[in-house]
C-alpha cells in the first residue's frame, strides 16, 4: 500500500556480473529517497522508501554515478500503488 514504507532493492552489474563496494542513489517520482550500498558481492543494494501518500503508479529511478573503474548507469521501474483494502463488518 501506498504512504508505508518498502524495501527497494537494485542490481549493479558490470558484463553481466555483479559489481560490489559500490552505492546507488534511489528516487521516486524524481525526489531523492536515499542512498543504498554499499552493493554486496552479487552486485545488490537495498533501501526503505516511502511511496507517495495516493495510489497510481510511481517511478522508481535508480542511479549510479560512476567511479574511475564503471561508467555511470541508470534505471527506471514503475511500482503500482493500490488503494487501500476496506471492509464493513
Amino acid at each position: 500500500p501506498w504512504g508505508v514504507s518498502r524495501t527497494l532493492t537494485a542490481r549493479l552489474t558490470a558484463n553481466g556480473s555483479g559489481v560490489s563496494g559500490k552505492y546507488l542513489r534511489f528516487y521516486i517520482n524524481g525526489s531523492y529517497c536515499g542512498d543504498a550500498g554499499p552493493t554486496n558481492s552479487s552486485g545488490y543494494a537495498s533501501r526503505s522508501c516511502t511511496p507517495p501518500s495516493s495510489p497510481g503508479t510511481a517511478t522508481i529511478n535508480v542511479q549510479f554515478s560512476g567511479d574511475t573503474q564503471y561508467n555511470s548507469s541508470s534505471d527506471n521501474a514503475n511500482w503500482s500503488l493500490q488503494k487501500h483494502t476496506t471492509e464493513v463488518v
